[in-house]
């Protein structure tokens, strides 16, 4: 028996949920226990977790709608030392959660890390790569490790729009880490990326290079997220600045860097909102004195942004940072 509490979050369901049992079944009644969060299925969602995954280890609550909300609710319910999310539609094997577990015992870490396999609605591998095996194949790790902390912030905070985490489909939690410091829902639908950022430096995190699991890409009903990429670009600044206040990672010129390169970002995405026409009697930058010393400005921020990408070229993964 696996110390560790397996979270279902759900909300109308049944397209994907048959075959996500397939593989729920596998395991189910090696882990200790099941929490089933759903928020207000009304297409039969709960009524065939009821007739499909009887086990006695399996509780179901009902919650409002709300992705980390609910997510947050099912942490708070484990009584496990570890924890998986296992989202409907992504799947994890047996095998998988007993290394994951291994890995977790092993390096005694608050999160294990593993490349998830991305398929799509018909069930054919994408051809494209999350930063963790970025990760895995900069430092060519072959076998279970721990991460440096400075390498999971890097990582965390130049992912861009693919987080260090994943989706959570293919990692293992301690699940006290996780009730101390839940998913933040300030950040639509990238809260994963968000808590990465946010706690990469300072938790231990271990990476299994193998993969397990599977994450699907299919169509989402997506919240207006405007805005997010100010926030996140907010967060990341601050993460990085209190890294910089540690005594571990303080004399990192790389963070210094990235640091400063955060900044400008913002700084620049600034001037360029500054040069844009505010209505019909605003007057265009190239008409005025004031316009042309900001478009100055915004070419001396590029200039210096455009060095420090440069000089950082080996640690950049993708980019948090937008071109242009």
């Amino acid at each position: 028996m696996l110390p560790i509490g397996v979270i279902i979050p759900t909300r109308n369901s049944m397209a994907y949920l048959p075959r996500h049992l397939e593989t729920v079944r596998e395991w189910c009644d090696g882990v200790e226990e099941v929490v089933i969060v759903d928020s207000e299925s009304k297409d039969g969602t709960v009524e065939y977790f009821k007739a499909h995954l009887p086990q006695k280890n399996v509780q179901i609550f009902s919650r409002p709608p709300g992705l980390y909300q609910a997510w947050n609710f099912g942490i708070s319910q484990i009584k496990s030392k570890y924890l998986y999310i296992s989202t409907v539609g992504d799947q994890m094997t047996k095998a998988g959660l007993e290394e994951l577990y291994a890995a977790a015992e092993k390096f005694q870490s608050d999160v294990v890390l593993s490349p998830p396999r991305l398929v799509d609605m018909q069930g054919n591998t994408v051809a494209s790569k999350w930063p963790i095996e970025r990760v895995i194949e900069r430092h060519h790790i072959q076998q279970p490790c721990l991460l440096l902390p400075a390498d999971v912030l890097w990582s965390a905070v130049t992912a861009g729009e693919d987080s260090i985490m994943g989706s959570s489909a293919s990692n293992l939690y301690r699940a006290e880490t996780m009730q101390r410091l839940p998913f933040s829902a300030d950040y639509f639908r990238a809260g994963d990326m968000a808590w990465g950022i946010a706690n990469s430096w300072k938790l231990k995190f271990a990476v299994v290079p193998k993969s397990f699991s599977t994450f699907l890409f299919h169509p989402k009903e997506e919240p207006d997220a405007t805005g997010l990429w100010t926030k996140m670009s907010l967060l990341a600044q601050a993460s990085v600045d209190e890294a910089l206040q540690s005594a571990q990672l303080r004399t990192s010129s790389e963070l210094q860097k990235l640091a400063e390169l955060l900044r400008l970002a913002r700084e620049h995405e600034a001037a360029k909102l500054s040069l844009q026409p505010s209505g019909r009697k605003s007057i265009r930058w190239a008409f005025n004195v004031s316009g042309w010393k900001k478009r100055a400005e915004r070419k001396r921020i590029k200039r210096r942004m455009d060095q420090l990408n440069a000089e950082l070229k080996d640690h950049i993964l993708v980019g948090l940072i937008p071109e242009g």
